[in-house]
């Protein structure tokens, strides 16, 4: 079966929305009038699969579609609720801005593809909120970087809170910093390490309170996760979360929501827990428990260890490889 691949990894940088969007359309156009020719099928991402999806179906090319985040739908929701609730917070949040013909895009990919790949299911359950039938998504979390990230010595008595990721209201860190400060933990730290997308002045009531680490190189976070007792990822949306599975990997236990891949990658309460989102007292509660609680604290790290080493990319692959022979056979 010859398939060709197209579309561009959505990590390249959604803060530079012009160029990036440039590049997704004009590799879609690229695709579909150059490399169409002689395939069985076309696998391609988020924005960057209409024009192409559209070439295929009229020369009965079998259409594939991986969405690496929640439908945009689920997504402008929860982030307009939030705009809504801290005004002041909107600029971070960046789902309400998307414009009209990137929309329609989106809605034409998904009405396009035969099949949807996605990472969790709670990006399969925003496709199911908008009518997508279950038999035309297939769920394979991401695989753990086991390789580059491993269990190291923690150094210091510290009890550390950690987060990673940008420091801003999608990810919820404006409940994660009011939760932190309530609790007044002796002999803790919370150490946030990301780009910073909140106010200057919405933060001033918490920079006491905090270690702040400006974004860092991708190769040396396992210093950083090596420091922590466990890992903090209150995100109020996302398509997978990958530092999840490098906390785990450094056999950090994680404190995460279900509109993450939480809960297809840990069992509540063996590596982890899960929370609701928007949740103070829910935050407090697990950070609460995890700093009284080391001996139990320190074998949910382990738990955590061996889950990632069981979620690898290679099998990621074998599943994906698998899944589109299946559907390739069953179109024949």
């Amino acid at each position: 079966m010859a398939l060709v691949k197209t579309g561009l990894s959505h990590r390249l940088g959604s803060g530079r929305q012009g160029p990036i969007d440039w590049v997704y359309t004009s590799l879609d156009h690229h695709v579909a009038k150059h490399h169409l020719h002689g395939i069985d099928a076309v696998y391609a991402y988020e924005d960057g699969a209409a024009t192409t999806f559209h070439s295929a179906k009229q020369k009965g090319i079998l259409c594939l579609y991986d969405l690496p985040i929640v439908f945009y739908q689920t997504s402008r929701t929860i982030q307009a609720q939030e705009a809504e609730n801290f005004p002041e917070l909107s600029p971070g949040l960046q789902a309400v801005k998307e414009p009209a013909w990137k929309l329609e895009r989106k809605e034409q990919e998904i009405q396009l593809a035969d099949h949807i790949f996605v990472a969790s299911s709670i990006t399969k359950q925003s496709l199911l909120d908008v009518g997508v039938k279950p038999e035309k998504i297939t769920v394979i979390p991401y695989g753990s970087p086991i390789d580059y990230f491993h269990p190291k010595p923690k150094t210091d008595k510290t009890f550390r809170a950690l987060f990673i990721g940008r420091v801003g209201p999608r990810k919820g860190v404006h409940y994660l910093l009011p939760a932190w400060q309530q609790l007044q933990l002796p002999e803790a730290e919370l150490m946030m390490v990301g780009i910073n997308e909140f106010p200057e002045t919405w933060l001033t009531p918490y920079r006491e309170i905090f270690r702040y680490v400006p974004s860092v190189p991708h190769a040396s976070l396992n210093q950083y996760y090596s420091t922590a007792n466990v890992f903090v990822f209150p995100s109020l949306v996302e398509g997978f979360g990958l530092v999840l599975l490098e906390a785990m990997a450094c056999g950090i236990p994680v404190i995460t929501t279900p509109n993450t891949a939480g809960p297809d990658i840990i069992t509540d309460g063996l590596e982890g827990f899960i929370i609701p989102i928007r949740d103070i007292e829910a935050i407090k509660e697990k950070l609460e428990w995890c700093y009284r609680h080391p001996q139990e604290l320190a074998e949910m790290g382990r738990a955590a260890r061996r889950k990632a080493e069981q979620l690898t990319w290679g099998l990621y692959r074998n599943i994906l490889g698998n899944k589109v022979q299946k559907i390739f056979s069953n179109r024949n």
